[in-house]
């Protein structure tokens, strides 16, 4: 569920030396695209938890190596030729233990964490809290946050205690599952591990059909 990288290289363009990365392609473009393309631009519950399933088993991948993203989002998250799920632009990506610098912003506005806002923490439960804004904006076709003003947005993020709504129309299960990621204090949010064991993620094969227990 990651962006393979398969080596790198260096080339010359009009007298300048560039260094060039060699990455898998994948053919079904981002969610982005999947949303901007589909019926009233959101998608529906059953492969809102395909998706959620897939960005998840990615970064329990990432986070066992001991990185954060650092940037998850819809243009982020890659599909490969068959539907599956991969995590691409590890641009912003760093170290889970390595030391801050003062209050660095890294990241989108509109998926970063209180704890980026307000401290700049940037630590694994940052990716989820973001999960969770990636989740609300599959599932309603808009941002988990409704504010254009940057400045009011990471007011409303970084101080007091309001989150995103969560969507009313998603099912019960669902509803609890972007609650787990979307707790202020990030040593209480729920981690990629817990949330693969969720209800909302755990009876959906990596196929994206449903599969029953007993």
């Amino acid at each position: 569920e990651i962006i393979q990288c398969y080596g790198d290289g260096h080339s010359f363009e009009n007298g300048e030396k560039l260094y060039n990365v060699f990455l898998e392609y994948a053919s079904g473009g981002t969610l982005a695209d999947k949303l901007n393309n589909s019926c009233d631009h959101r998608l529906p519950e059953d492969e809102v938890r395909r998706y959620t399933r897939g960005v998840l088993r990615g970064l329990r991948r990432v986070h066992e190596n001991g990185f954060v993203h650092c940037d998850i989002k819809l243009q982020n998250i890659l599909l490969g030729q068959d539907g599956a799920v991969k995590i691409g632009d590890f641009g912003l990506a760093k170290k889970d233990a390595a030391e801050k610098v003062g209050c660095e912003l890294r990241g989108t506005p509109l998926y970063m964490s209180p704890e980026m806002v307000a401290g700049g923490d940037q630590s694994s439960p940052a990716d989820i809290w973001a999960l969770g804004c990636l989740v609300a904006e599959m599932f309603t076709g808009v941002p988990a946050w409704r504010c254009s003003d940057v400045a009011a947005l990471l007011m409303r993020i970084g101080v007091g205690d309001e989150v995103p709504e969560i969507p009313g129309k998603l099912s019960e299960e669902g509803k609890d599952f972007v609650g787990k990621c979307f707790v202020k204090d990030p040593k209480e949010r729920w981690t990629a591990e817990m949330l693969l064991d969720h209800p909302f993620v755990c009876d959906h094969d990596d196929r994206g059909t449903v599969t029953f227990k007993e």
